[in-house]
């Protein structure tokens, strides 16, 4: 960020790409995609060869920005020390998570912000999903911490039922309690999903069934033990959720009566849903970043004063979903308003600056 003598943000620079290394550092941003299942380790070493890569470049060039500049280069879920400062779980673990992010969301322009007086909010947040049904038949079961307790509601929405794994003993360890009826019919329910839609729905719930590492027991106690869960827990949990079903049960954690189905038989399963397992990835991107004012979208340094010529948008910045992202596609309608917020209040002339005199360096 290049700043005048009153502190005010008039533009950036930037340490340039020779052209020979554009088609290089393409082929390297490509393969950071957000929708290749099991790309974890290959998305991070192309990751890190590009910022060698761009480490080793000193090609610095300098901007004017007449009217300010607007950071609007996404979160920072393809940082893992960022990762691991504000939610260890996902940084500790971020070969078994899904990065939703381009290689440019790693936190530079948080960084950027915060180097001329930005303050930041709510960087813990973030959208965690964990994807439980289809198959329809999961949500039968019921998801158990290592103590054996159930924690959420099984039906939920995806990050609401994420977030909650993730706060587990702070190792997000979590398991799907099945009966032997429920576990086959979710097998059932995944080889035939319906027309069209297997790759989608129904390959990703029998890679995880098969490679994530599901148990088998002929009882519960049994079935404990081989997922490192407290068999007296698990004992008490399923039978306290048996208790509450039939007519007219109510939920404690609000699970739809109509899910609300005994567990019971002569075999039980449980099917990983921890965060570390990458055969099920949880799907994350961040949610916090740099504060800024409501109106006019100028980001608001420590003392809470807006910093003249400096705005930020998206994800980026502290936005309309950053406290919880409950409804999808969130994130489009907070672009869209926070970027055209940033750029109005920009082009109305409220905060251009003027040029430096001729032959003098800001």
């Amino acid at each position: 960020m290049i700043l005048d003598r009153d502190r005010q943000v008039i533009g950036i620079e930037v340490n340039a790409i020779p052209e020979e290394l554009w088609n290089k550092r393409d082929e390297l941003y490509a393969k950071v995609s957000p929708m290749k299942p099991l790309n974890a380790k290959r998305a991070q070493r192309a990751i890190d060869a590009c910022n060698a890569m761009e480490a080793a470049v000193s090609a610095p060039k300098r901007f004017r920005a007449r009217a300010g500049v607007i950071l609007a280069t996404g979160g920072f879920v393809n940082n893992v020390d960022m990762l691991r400062k504000y939610r260890r779980v996902l940084g500790d673990n971020y070969l078994g998570i899904q990065r939703l992010g381009s290689m440019g969301c790693d936190g530079s322009g948080i960084a950027m912000g915060q180097s001329v007086g930005g303050a930041t909010q709510l960087m813990e947040r973030m959208f965690l999903a964990r994807m439980i049904a289809p198959p329809e038949a999961f949500l039968g079961g019921v998801i158990v911490n290592s103590t054996g307790q159930r924690f959420v509601n099984e039906d939920a929405y995806t990050s609401i039922v994420g977030n909650a794994i993730a706060e587990q003993d702070q190792s997000g360890m979590a398991w799907l309690i099945l009966d032997a009826t429920h576990f086959w019919q979710a097998i059932k329910q995944s080889l035939f999903p319906g027309k069209n839609v297997f790759l989608i729905y129904g390959a990703p719930a029998l890679m995880n069934i098969f490679l994530g590492g599901t148990k088998r027991g002929t009882s519960l106690r049994a079935l404990a033990k081989k997922c490192g869960v407290d068999p007296a827990g698990l004992e008490s949990t399923i039978a306290a959720f048996n208790a509450n079903t039939g007519d007219g049960a109510i939920d404690p954690l609000g699970k739809s009566p109509d899910k609300l189905k005994l567990i019971r038989g002569s075999s039980y399963y449980a099917v990983n849903v921890s965060i570390s397992n990458k055969f099920a990835p949880a799907w994350v991107f961040t949610l916090g970043g740099l504060e800024v004012e409501q109106e006019t979208g100028l980001v608001r340094n420590v003392d809470g004063r807006p910093i003249r010529g400096l705005y930020a948008a998206g994800r980026t910045a502290v936005g309309l979903c950053s406290m919880a992202y409950n409804m999808s596609g969130s994130s489009i309608a907070d672009t869209v308003f926070s970027g055209r917020r940033a750029a109005v209040h920009a082009v109305s002339g409220m905060n251009s600056t003027k040029a430096p005199a001729s032959g003098t360096e800001p």
